[in-house]
């Protein structure tokens, strides 16, 4: 490896690491085999420690010079172009344009710094206007529209997004390097931004172009079918979808669904079920079937293929645990309906007898608790302490389970198995069976025990349960002494809430104070510590301050939601719809703006209809306004979401009970106590 390098032969490896270009000195010595830079210029597993040492070159560079504008543009291109530290390199693209700020690299690196690589607090705004200063110094660089372009897109502008990806296609000229300065990814721009708007053909006809091209990938496959789909030519979608699983067959998810699921998905349309069905079966032989579980939605109906698809399988290789394993899955852990889920793993037991994965017996005794039905959760246990696949964690689910029941004696044998991870059960279970003698002596026993271990924590929780407060405190501030680390805002403001429990007003606001500074201290504050230090303002009464920490949270939350929703990973944002706008939502009604909450909430209603507590939440304020009228309406409107719910899982009395509660809300007491008969 050479020791040294010129800053053109750092740019060139640079260049080659953003790039899909071949090495420039790939053929420069004619004895390549014996030439030790060349080897580890072209082994790929050195590539990471050729950067380390180009960093390390450009450090000397700069402390020769510190102005030394170019060794700093490509030392924050070294630490951008493997991720190493994007904030690293955006502090060096700054400090170059204080030097220069009219250098229109550099303005145009430090915004796709911004763009892909500060994931979920992407500056979006900046990088805009970091992009347009970069056009109005140099307007003929195809990068620069390109970028303009892909912000755009981002933000929804797909208009505008069109007319500047097809300035970077005119131009087709750039001078920087970036691994999505290409052709392919500026017609993507304007691809995807036509399917966005609806317009079809022209999104066909630009992906067509596209597949043309080297660097196409199975995204471009997919949104030329789903443009078919859309337009209902489901044969020429169909057969094309085999492309995209060919490519990759995972095929992340576009637009909401995956390859297979939108190749099923045409076959349904076309009325063809059969065939969509035999489309599942052959992907789940072949591949990984946990891939094609994220469908459009969290609804029976929506899976209902897949599950036929199952279940047919089954029927062909009975003794094929896979199949089973998948359609246990869909039911207990995407649709939550653990009594289906309880049913395929029975079908297993029947239809085989030796060699029974030992898990089966623990997923069935989990999905047994979980139905209420404990004498078949007993069974399973029971079974797995016969084969010899018994842990402690075991041990104390099937003890919670006699205590359940009131079998307290088994509960106890369970629990005596790992006393010291069930003291407190095992202490509670003693003083509920009055034997006071044992309980004192298991105290005395986990006493000494915490203190030859030094477990100072679990000897705070200890003292704490049995109602010995300075002794908890004690120990408790010997935990968070033993290491630094422990000490911060979460322990302090725990310490503090026992002080107060005992009346101690000036040692709680001692610790809550101390709480707040950690929590104000921490450079990168995120919306929960605010939250936090809000509450904590709360707990010493400073109302003012509270309020103050509050609103910052609902600014950060905003800044949360917005860049969320330019994620290009559609199913993963699916479980946050209406997450930020509730929690936003929830800050309001914590400074008093009623309106402002009600406004958050039926946001979150708009972006996740099917999400009771939405609904709740309005109520809850609406109740607070004295709108009993509205209240009612939206409380109804959260008990039809649990009612639907609860008609597929009729074993939930957890849900059945919260119903008997909202009828309550509405006055409803009729209904309310033929909830609380079913649950009997």
């Amino acid at each position: 490896m050479k020791k040294s390098y010129t800053l053109e032969e750092i740019e060139n490896i640079i260049n080659k690491e953003c790039s899909y270009e071949p090495d420039e000195f790939d053929n420069q010595s004619d004895n390549n085999e014996n030439d030790e830079d060349y080897q580890n210029n072209n082994d790929e597993n050195n590539n990471e420690n050729i950067i380390d040492q180009v960093i390390e070159v450009l450090k000397e560079y700069i402390k020769k010079d510190k102005n030394n504008t170019k060794a700093l543009t490509l030392l924050g291109r070294a630490y951008y172009s493997t991720n190493r530290d994007n904030k690293k390199a955006e502090k060096l693209f700054r400090k170059v344009l204080l030097i220069n700020p009219n250098d229109d690299k550099t303005l145009y690196y430090t915004a796709i710094n911004y763009i892909y690589n500060f994931i979920g607090n992407e500056k979006y705004n900046e990088a805009l206007k970091l992009i347009k200063k970069a056009i109005e110094l140099n307007e003929n660089d195809s990068a620069y529209w390109h970028l303009l372009g892909y912000i755009n897109r981002e933000n929804k502008n797909y208009y505008a997004a069109i007319e500047y990806a097809e300035k970077a296609v005119k131009l087709n000229k750039s001078y920087v390097v970036d691994d999505g300065n290409y052709m392919e990814y500026y017609l993507t721009v304007i691809g995807e931004s036509y399917f966005k708007l609806g317009k079809y053909d022209e999104a066909i006809d630009i992906f067509k172009e596209i597949i043309k091209l080297p660097r196409h990938d199975q995204s471009d496959f997919m949104y030329l079918r789903l443009s078919y789909f859309e337009k209902k030519e489901y044969d020429k979608a169909i057969e094309n979808y085999e492309n995209v699983l060919e490519i990759h067959p995972s095929c992340d998810y576009i637009e909401n669904t995956s390859a297979i699921n939108a190749l099923a998905k045409s076959y349904m349309a076309l009325g063809e079920y059969q065939k969509g069905i035999n489309a599942y079966k052959e992907y789940i032989k072949k591949h990984e079937w946990r891939w094609i579980r994220y469908l459009y939605k969290k609804e029976i109906e929506d899976y209902k293929y897949l599950i036929e698809a199952f279940n047919q399988l089954i029927e062909e290789e009975p003794n094929n645990f896979e199949y089973y394993d998948g359609l246990e899955t869909i039911y207990s852990y995407d649709l939550n309906i653990c009594d289906k889920g309880a049913n395929v793993l029975e079908k297993y037991l029947l239809n085989n007898t030796d060699n029974i994965n030992y898990q089966v017996y623990k997923t069935l005794a989990h999905l047994y608790e979980n139905i209420y039905r404990y004498d078949k959760a007993i069974e399973m246990y029971n079974k797995l302490i016969e084969i010899n696949h018994f842990d402690n964690y075991d041990y104390c689910r099937l003890a919670d389970i006699y205590k359940k029941i009131k079998n307290y004696d088994k509960a106890l044998e369970m629990y005596e198995e790992n006393t010291y991870s069930n003291i407190i059960k095992l202490l509670d279970l003693y003083e509920k069976l009055s034997k006071h003698e044992k309980r004192n002596l298991l105290i005395n026993e986990s006493i000494n025990y915490y203190t030859n271990n030094n477990d100072y924590k679990k000897l705070s929780d200890l003292y704490m349960h049995i109602g010995e407060k300075y002794k908890a405190i004690e120990y408790y501030k010997k935990y968070i002494s033993l290491d630094d680390n422990k000490n911060d805002g979460y322990n302090f403001a725990n310490i503090a809430e026992i002080y107060e429990s005992l009346g101690e007003k000036e040692n709680a606001e001692e610790y809550y104070k101390k709480a707040i500074e950690i929590y104000k201290n921490e450079k990168d504050k995120n919306y929960w510590d605010l939250d936090m230090i809000g509450g904590l303002y709360n707990s010493i009464g400073n109302k003012n301050k509270a309020i103050e920490a509050y609103k910052k949270a609902i600014k950060l939350e905003i800044k949360s939601s917005n860049n969320m929703y330019r994620r290009e990973n559609i199913w993963e944002r699916e479980k946050f719809k209406g997450f930020y706008s509730k929690g936003i939502g929830d800050l309001y009604v914590k400074i008093g703006n009623k309106n402002k909450a009600l406004k958050s909430y039926k946001h979150a209603v708009s972006l996740d209809p099917n999400r009771e507590e939405y609904y709740v939440s309005i109520a809850e304020v609406y109740d607070g306004m004295n709108e009993k009228d509205l209240a009612k309406e939206y409380y109804q409107k959260a008990i039809d979401i649990n009612k639907k719910y609860f008609e597929d899982r009729p074993y939930r009395c957890d849900i059945l009970k919260h119903i008997a509660e909202l009828y309550l809300k509405i006055d409803d007491e009729e209904n309310a106590k033929e909830c609380y008969r079913k649950i009997l």
